[in-house]
């Protein structure tokens, strides 16, 4: 898997994100739309990683980032499709208001990545709705798509939106 950092058209959306993080002025949910192929989903786990470190910067040295190697960090959560063109389940979104409620395990943000948006059927979506509409305190959700008019438009309308290109 390659990083966000060899991928270098990933560098100006991922500073943008983090930047805005940093500024407190990031959004509770972030939509990252792009090409297929492009790196969305590099450059959502990137941004978690920044997210989610102790020094805020991916250091790949404290616990968090090792936890983050591993794919074992109990405060991120990645769902997409379990099959390529299948929709996300309503149970799998379920899961996401449940994880949302958790109280973070460092403390900190609790980061809920969300790959191909555009997959989500309408019950999937409404089931996502109540978290999004009030969502708890640290948790961010960060999504990708690479068909922005299939994203249910109440979904569209909560989030920050970021292009790359």
């Amino acid at each position: 898997m390659n990083s966000a950092a060899e991928m270098s058209w990933l560098t100006p959306t991922l500073q943008s994100i983090l930047s805005k993080a940093g500024e407190q002025r990031l959004a509770h949910a972030t939509l990252v739309t792009g090409p297929k192929g492009i790196g969305k989903l590099c450059c959502l786990q990137s941004a978690a990683a920044s997210l989610l470190c102790e020094s805020l910067d991916a250091c790949g040295k404290c616990k968090s980032c090792e936890l983050i190697a591993s794919g074992s960090h109990p405060d991120l959560l990645l769902l997409k499709p379990e099959e390529e063109g299948k929709a996300l389940k309503v149970d799998a979104i379920r899961a996401v208001g449940d994880f949302a409620q958790r109280s973070s395990h460092a403390g900190g943000a609790r980061i809920i990545i969300l790959n191909q948006a555009h997959a989500l059927n309408v019950n999937a979506s409404n089931a996502l709705l109540k978290t999004l509409e009030e969502p708890p305190a640290h948790v961010k959700f960060i999504f990708a798509t690479t068909e922005i008019r299939k994203v249910p438009v109440t979904v569209l309308s909560r989030c920050q939106r970021f292009d790359l290109r």
